[in-house]
């Protein structure tokens, strides 16, 4: 199995495991329609499904929502053929950094100048 595959196979683990918790989650609600919603979470494609937990007024659903969202990110580069690459710079992103977060976007570099740019804003909003 090449390391490309090995990638996938995990993304594809770690987003079933995700959409597991959801709907075990979803379906302990009180609101009859999440629940309805919770039964059908495996049915859905990764847009249609995005666009309806947005709606939903939960909290805990956004932290949800963002980790499928690069999952499926993820994937969707791998299927064209771009994923490993920097969205910034377009370099190869560092194996090291696949293998801890193989949703990772960026490259050490861009990473860095990102989190400092970041830091930036924060500090001129104090």
């Amino acid at each position: 199995m090449s390391q490309l595959e090995r990638f996938k196979s995990r993304l594809i683990s770690e987003r079933e495991l995700q959409l597991a918790t959801l709907q075990m989650t979803l379906s302990k609600e009180h609101d009859a329609e999440v629940r309805k919603l919770a039964c059908n979470i495996f049915t859905m494609e990764a847009d249609e499904l995005d666009e309806v937990i947005s709606k939903l007024e939960l909290s805990y659903v956004s932290k949800f929502r963002k980790t499928l969202q690069a999952i499926d990110a993820s994937l969707c580069q791998i299927e064209i053929g771009l994923y490993g690459f920097c969205a910034d710079c377009e370099q190869a992103i560092e194996a090291e950094l696949l293998k801890r977060d193989p949703t990772t976007q960026r490259c050490k570099r861009c990473n860095s100048l990102h989190h400092q740019h970041d830091t930036d804003n924060r500090r001129v909003l104090l």
